[in-house]
């Protein structure tokens, strides 16, 4: 890609049954990441190629402080790719792009997260927003300090191909492309983003 995808959010329902279920498909384990205090989620982590990883994400049910979650997570009733993210060099110059294809999108969010080994983890974002349940435009990501969630984890997955299947597919290419973005849409009845990888274990689809 142009601009290259920094990770995939796929919004489960089970954080460990949903870790069982990648690491039986894939032949490796997805790594606990932590949790999103103020996003009321935790996540695990599969790196899908340099810089760049598969994000499972549920809901936390040990925080009830947070009444509205991000991702969409609380629209989806089945595992689902929600999201995903690319990474940027300029995000101020960015979210104003992404703004003047969407007023909803652009807003700059500041964000972190611990590690389970003590350490944390830094990141300025453009709001990927609680809805829709599956939301085909991208956000963008930057890290701070040059740590990337993908450092610690184990290689073998790699992402070979991200598709995009949407009931305007013309629409969504011409944006696509306005965001520097090489990827294609197709027509389908429904919205869906669908990720291909290459595994220990063979290709394999997660949608």
């Amino acid at each position: 890609m142009i601009k290259r995808i920094d990770h995939i959010v796929y919004c489960v329902r089970d954080l460990d049954l949903a870790s069982d279920y990648i690491e039986r498909l894939t032949g490796i384990r997805p790594v606990y990441g932590g949790r999103h205090l103020s996003k009321g989620t935790h996540n695990a982590l599969l790196k899908v190629g340099a810089s760049a990883y598969l994000e499972l994400l549920a809901i936390d049910d040990e925080n009830d402080n947070v009444d509205d979650r991000w991702m969409g997570i609380d629209l989806i009733e089945n595992e689902v790719i929600t999201r995903w993210a690319i990474k940027s060099d300029d995000l101020t110059g960015d979210a104003n792009t992404l703004h003047s294809i969407d007023f909803s999108k652009g807003r700059i969010l500041t964000g972190s997260r611990k590690c389970k080994d003590g350490s944390s983890l830094k990141w300025q974002m453009t709001d990927p927003l609680n809805s829709p349940a599956v939301d085909i435009i991208p956000f963008y990501i930057s890290w701070k300090n040059g740590i990337h969630p993908s450092n610690q984890l184990q290689d073998g997955c790699a992402i070979r191909k991200l598709n995009i299947h949407h009931p305007a597919p013309m629409r969504c290419n011409q944006m696509f492309q306005a965001l520097n973005l090489d990827i294609t849409a197709y027509e389908a009845s429904g919205v869906q983003i669908e990720l291909i990888l290459d595994t220990p274990k063979g290709t394999v689809q997660i949608i």
